[in-house]
């Protein structure tokens, strides 16, 4: 009897753990999915890359970079440390 009571609780715990991991997993994915999406809102209205300025798959990938490494200096000046 006290093997199965056993059983039991571990089943329950177990259950209980996978429910807070899934969900915290899909908080976590809302968060990042947002953050992520406010990187991109950035770039386009902020950062002027809404359109490319060059023709070619070269060309746009340059801004590209450039455009990701100026946001990155942005934001390592403005921060705390």
């Amino acid at each position: 009897m006290y093997k199965n009571m056993f059983l039991l609780e571990r089943i329950v715990l177990i259950t209980a753990m996978i429910m807070v991991n899934i969900l915290i997993q899909t908080m976590f994915k809302k968060y990042k999915k947002e953050k992520i999406e406010r990187k991109f809102t950035n770039l386009k209205e902020l950062h002027g890359l809404r359109y490319c300025r060059l023709r070619g798959m070269m060309n746009a990938n340059e801004q590209v970079l450039l455009t990701v490494a100026s946001q990155k200096i942005k934001k390592f000046a403005t921060s705390k440390v």
